[in-house]
């Protein structure tokens, strides 16, 4: 089968505040606050808030700093755009400069965590994440992202209890429940995973993994591996229908929310196959192939290469996928380099 493998790692790292809110409209000072520097700052910290434009956003802060140096709150909007442009020396430093202005920026100090996370400097965020909790405890997002950190280096125990730590202090924290069932999932403790990815949709059904896929993929998923392990018992064929039923109403909804998910189509394809229902199974192939009229071709020419190179379980990965979206163009493989079932 030819799919990209979906690695569950709740690495979604939240910062504080959107970088930019639309929530504050743009404010004009008066004429006589023009005289006044903190007004004018003001003006300008209002209109980069009130800016989707990140080039906007970026001078009409540092216009606000002009006016007023020691302006915490603009050096952290600041240090927000440059981490969106993907500038983290420039974002740490603004960081660092608005908690020099402020001590106790729990959120600079939490998105500073953040952004060394996306440096992979796992140390250097838990010490930020620690410190934005130790000045307001009860800072959910905050614990979320040191149970991230935490589970980046494979300290699951720390990890666990800090998620736990956030959904005590935001019940509705879907991402901290996605999370938990993530580390239930790598210790295989499935039934409390799908507990917890599905406590984590119905709290956000929106929510997608590390790698962009909604969790209603993860959760079809894992009931198409409950029906593998099922299949092999030789008394299980009910349980390998029942999974596989299950998995089916999880990638469905998944592709109601991205459409363009061929991944789970393909995935939907084959649980229908383990749920008896070959005709539904061969719908959802060739919508695959009538969405990309290319893939059989490539997939041919991918497994014949890999037969000459002699990688025969690649090329029968290919194959196997071939044959459910072009069963014909599959028999070309057969004639030319014989039977590989």
């Amino acid at each position: 089968m030819v799919k990209i493998i979906i690695m569950l790692t709740p690495l979604c790292l939240l910062h504080s505040t959107a970088v930019m809110s639309q929530s504050v409209r743009r404010q004009a000072p008066s004429r006589r606050d023009w005289t006044n520097k903190d007004s004018l700052a003001q003006a300008f910290y209002n209109m980069a808030q009130s800016t989707n434009n990140l080039d906007s956003a970026l001078n009409s802060l540092k216009k606000a700093i002009n006016f007023k140096p020691h302006y915490a709150e603009a050096y952290y909007g600041l240090a927000g755009v440059y981490a969106a442009t993907g500038n983290s020396d420039s974002a740490l430093l603004c960081y660092r400069k608005a908690i020099e202005m402020k001590p106790h920026y729990a959120e600079a100090f939490n998105d500073m965590g953040v952004e060394y996370a996306h440096l992979s400097n796992s140390d250097s965020a838990i010490i930020c994440y620690k410190e934005a909790i130790h000045l307001k405890k009860d800072y959910s997002d905050a614990w979320l992202n040191l149970g991230n950190a935490n589970y980046r280096q494979k300290h699951f125990k720390d990890a666990m209890l800090a998620y736990r730590t956030a959904i005590v202090y935001d019940s509705n924290n879907a991402r901290a429940y996605e999370s938990i069932a993530v580390v239930f999932s790598d210790e295989k403790q499935y039934d409390s995973a799908l507990q917890y990815f599905k406590s984590a949709v119905a709290l956000d059904r929106t929510l997608t993994n590390s790698a962009g896929s909604s969790v209603f993929l993860d959760i079809g998923e894992f009931y198409m591996y409950l029906a593998r392990v099922a299949g092999t018992r030789l008394d299980s064929r009910d349980l390998i229908v029942v999974y596989s039923d299950s998995a089916v109403v999880y990638f469905q909804e998944e592709i109601r929310l991205v459409v363009a998910d061929d991944n789970a189509r393909y995935e939907l394809g084959e649980a229908f196959e383990n749920a008896n229902k070959p005709d539904s199974a061969k719908l959802c192939y060739a919508e695959i192939v009538k969405r990309n009229p290319e893939l059989p071709e490539h997939l041919h020419q991918e497994a014949a290469a890999l037969l000459q190179s002699g990688n025969w379980d690649q090329a029968m990965t290919k194959y196997l996928t071939l044959e459910k979206l072009d069963p014909k163009l599959a028999e070309t493989l057969d004639k030319a380099f014989g039977k590989l079932k």
